[in-house]
């Protein structure tokens, strides 16, 4: 290990060297050596590094109270909000019990996986047009996405970043297959399947890819001599993903306490033309977000808020239009490609569109819809203006060059565009999160007796979007997300609960830990520290 470190340490002392006394044209002949790739994964990073420091809000702490909280099946296998989000959970559960409540492991985590997407948008369009600046240009142009940080930069929503890499990861088997048929091994095949089960169980866009991806492959068509047993392979999962929902709700009951599937799909159907207008928003502020980001969101947009949909829209008609004639003079191989991958991008958006018809007024713009669907328009847009290009231009591009000077116009905006989530909002709930730790350490230290410790439980408010304020029983739960044991230095710890009725909820829960912490207590109930007086007495 000293060895290692000394060589690390002596690779970055020459890199330094190199560094301060170099020409501009030897950094330059370096930065020319480096893989194309490793550009728009480092542009990614710097984009969107910030999201690092975010902290918990609304729902994570239902999430990481979840998690620490019940059996390990139980608590995986529960759906959220409507979502299946047992891939999603699994993250959250590991994560939890190796190095708990710690909010930038998360957000690491989910950079991290975004830099994967990152890498795999590239290899796809490398297969696809054989161009790898306009590679480095797609993945570069979703990588610093500003709409991006929505789903990168909120723990609860980060099984949009999990999925989007799982579906990404299979479109690069297919594009392989297109090329050379033999990549869809039976292993290959199962992998695939494997992977966009786990996308259907990351979040609701993932759950419309596994529904969607037969009807994709049959467009694309990539091995026309196995037609049937593509599409019945990848179909097959459609299949998979409906009884593993039908099998979660069977367990669970339905979200929201609804009447059923078919009454939720009967009003949804009654609300179309809601649903209609709002997945015409979201292929808009999508598709116009993706090429128009920085104009749109962040300190250098160009248009207001409420122009931003407006804004968008004409970005987006700009994109239709290109992506029109692009299909029109492209071949019938790339046509197909390009139409399969916009089905996709269309899915994950119509499921949004039809689950969320009743949502609030400009739900269409919360940048967390938008990353799997734009990951793939930019697929759509290298291939189209690959097609474009081979048609039209017949003399070399210096690619390179072009996408150089492309990134280093785009970075400062970018990076201006991507901020982490409300900063009022974040310093509120990191310094509600700090007080709650410390009022836990004081109590745990004030209590001399050796075996016991009773804490005075009392509310700790968190807004949830997908669960109730019961859901979350005050400082008892803050102790379960941030501690592993309800036994601290051989001190059993439990909390008194404000009411018989907070007892009872946490009874009811058979094999949580909240059951043996949350007890009715009331001989410990004068412990509590009284409120202070109108008037600033105390």
């Amino acid at each position: 290990m000293l060895v290692f470190a000394a060589a690390a340490s002596s690779k970055i002392k020459g890199v330094k060297e190199f560094m301060s006394t170099a020409s501009l044209a030897e950094r330059l002949s370096l930065a020319s050596r480096l893989p194309l790739w490793v550009w728009p994964v480092l542009a990614s990073f710097f984009v969107q590094v910030d999201v690092v420091g975010n902290h918990f809000i609304f729902d994570d702490y239902l999430h990481l109270y979840k998690m620490s909280n019940g059996p390990f099946w139980h608590t995986v296998l529960a759906p959220h909000g409507g979502h299946l989000l047992q891939s999603f959970n699994v993250m959250v559960w590991l994560v939890q019990h190796t190095v708990g409540a710690n909010a930038g492991i998360y957000f690491l985590l989910a950079l991290s996986i975004h830099l994967v997407s990152v890498r795999l948008v590239f290899e796809i369009v490398v297969v696809l047009t054989k161009r790898p600046a306009l590679a480095a240009f797609g993945a570069a142009l979703f990588g610093m996405s500003p709409f991006g940080e929505g789903s990168i930069g909120w723990m609860s929503v980060n099984g949009h970043v999990i999925l989007t890499a799982a579906v990404l990861a299979v479109v690069l088997d297919v594009s392989k297959a297109t090329r050379d048929p033999a990549h869809l091994t039976r292993r290959v095949l199962a992998r695939d399947f494997i992977l966009l089960l786990v996308a259907g169980t990351s979040f609701g866009t993932g759950f419309a890819a596994a529904l969607a991806f037969g009807v994709v492959v049959a467009i694309w068509d990539p091995i026309p001599a196995q037609r049937l047993r593509v599409i019945g392979h990848y179909g097959a999962v459609a299949l998979a993903a409906v009884l593993l929902y039908f099998a979660t709700i069977t367990l669970y009951g339905e979200a929201g306490g609804s009447k059923g599937v078919v009454d939720v799909v009967g009003r949804n159907l009654g609300a179309l033309p809601k649903s209609a207008a709002m997945f015409g928003e979201l292929v808009s502020f999508g598709a116009g977000g993706l090429l128009l980001g920085p104009v749109l969101v962040g300190d250098v947009a160009m248009v207001e808020a409420a122009d931003a949909m407006g804004a968008a829209q004409a970005a987006a008609a700009f994109g239709a239009v290109f992506v029109i004639v692009a299909l029109w003079f492209a071949r019938p191989r790339e046509r197909r490609v390009m139409l399969a991958l916009l089905v996709l991008a269309m899915s994950g958006y119509g499921l949004i569109a039809f689950a969320r018809y009743w949502a609030v007024e400009g739900a269409s713009q919360l940048i967390r819809y938008h990353y799997l669907p734009p990951a793939l328009f930019s697929l759509v847009l290298t291939v189209g203006l690959s097609q474009l290009l081979d048609r039209f231009v017949s003399r070399t591009i210096p690619g390179r060059r072009v996408f150089a000077v492309w990134l280093a116009l785009a970075f400062v905006p970018a990076a201006m565009a991507v901020n982490k989530n409300d900063e009022l909002m974040r310093i509120e709930q990191a310094i509600q999160f700090e007080q709650a730790r410390a009022e836990i350490e004081r109590a745990l230290e004030a209590e001399t007796d050796p075996f016991e410790v009773v804490i005075p439980n009392r509310p700790y408010f968190v807004r949830f979007f997908g669960g109730k304020p019961e859901d979350f029983p005050g400082l008892a739960a803050f102790f379960v997300m941030t501690h592993p044991d309800n036994v601290v230095e051989g001190r059993r710890v439990s909390f008194a609960a404000t009411s018989r009725a907070e007892a009872e909820m946490a009874s009811r829960q058979h094999g949580a830990r909240i059951k043996e912490l949350l007890v009715d207590r009331p001989d410990h109930m004068r412990r509590a520290r009284p409120r202070p007086k109108r008037g600033g007495g105390s």
